[in-house]
């Protein structure tokens, strides 16, 4: 699926390389806020592009969450020219964290994915945004962590623009009843969208025991995406979804141009996340995904027509306002001190999220 406190290691890409020697710091860094915010633009649009094509398509959170994990494998790779698989686990004890935490990080990606047949696109951004929520939660009875009165109140507007967002938020591909406000399907969705941020919650924290055993932020994101890689493929197969996926693939090659996308568009945006954040700051880094998400839902409203409710303006203006706060907090607390953050992308999501300080927010 970002490293506030945790250094990105350097890129042994020769192309990064002559663009750091040849572009000032300053350029480099609107190129790295350019390639991020277009990056995710355009893996939120092919991943709503093919969840409103392929609505019925129960293998699609599967296929989507594959090539999520997929990508943000290959292109660090071979960004580092192979040499990060030679610290790649090899024995069970050494691959079986990497296991638990990539079911998490499935569960986040494919759940909301899911989630997307039953409520609106703009709603699922939402409600990942409000993520804040359970990180709290699970990080006070985990860790013990204490927050601020800021980032109380913050998580108050996230939680009180989410349920306003899920007001009359249902998907007409699913919900014969979409006229009312909380329909069956829409109520369904939310549940999965809810569960999916719970999952978002327990990664960065699972992550932070990892890396506390000495193992790099960027080995730990390859780690995780290939252990993850695999089992999804392994599970589409012995479910048949592989199977499915190929013969939709081959009578609709749209699909596979989406999911390309989505997989292009998250690797990238998680390695121009992080190289943001290692030549600015986290405020930056996290101002601009604010920014995209912002985008990605007026675009969503544009490229893909669906109802826009008073109450949607509204709630969105209060998470908005929530994320701000939330920034602001984490900014002073990281100036304080700085924690390892959520850095598997991803995939989540919604991804560089989980390449940045707060896997999240991309």
């Amino acid at each position: 699926m970002k490293a506030e406190g945790e250094e990105p290691e350097q890129d042994t890409s020769s192309s990064t390389s002559t663009m750091a020697m040849t572009l000032s710091p300053q350029v480099q860094t609107y190129v790295y806020m350019v390639v991020f915010f277009l990056a995710m633009i355009g893996h939120e649009v092919a991943l709503e592009a093919a969840s409103d094509s392929f609505s019925q398509l129960d293998a699609l959170a599967s296929a989507v969450t594959c090539f999520q994990m997929s990508f943000c494998v290959f292109l660090p790779l071979i960004l580092s020219k192979g040499e990060d698989l030679e610290h790649f686990p090899k024995t069970k004890p050494e691959i079986l964290p990497y296991v638990r935490l990539s079911l998490f990080v499935f569960g986040a990606t494919g759940l909301s994915t899911q989630a997307v047949r039953y409520v609106t696109y703009p709603t699922k951004v939402v409600f990942k945004s409000a993520k804040l929520i359970p990180t709290m939660a699970v990080a006070t009875v985990w860790q013990g962590h204490k927050y601020s009165k800021l980032e109380y109140l913050a998580a108050f507007l996230l939680c009180a623009g989410a349920a306003g967002y899920s007001y009359g938020s249902g998907n007409n591909h699913n919900d014969n009843d979409n006229d009312t406000a909380f329909s069956a399907g829409a109520a369904w969705g939310i549940a999965l969208l809810i569960s999916s941020i719970i999952c978002d919650a327990v990664v960065p924290n699972y992550q932070k025991l990892i890396l506390n055993q000495g193992v790099a932020a960027t080995q730990l994101m390859i780690n995780t995406n290939a252990v993850g890689t695999l089992a999804v493929l392994a599970y589409m197969l012995l479910t048949g979804q592989l199977f499915a996926i190929i013969a939709t693939c081959n009578a609709h090659p749209k699909l596979i141009l989406y999911l390309t996308g989505v997989g292009i568009g998250l690797s990238t945006a998680v390695w121009a996340y992080t190289k943001l954040i290692q030549a600015t700051s986290s405020v930056v880094a996290v101002a601009v995904s604010t920014l995209r998400k912002v985008a990605t839902i007026f675009l969503s409203y544009i490229i893909f027509p669906k109802p826009l409710l008073t109450i949607h303006i509204y709630a969105g203006c209060l998470v908005l306002l929530g994320m701000v706060l939330s920034s602001v907090a984490k900014e002073r607390a990281t100036a304080a001190k700085h924690p390892h953050g959520n850095i598997i992308n991803a995939q989540h999501n919604d991804k560089p999220e989980t390449t940045n300080g707060e896997k999240h927010e991309a």
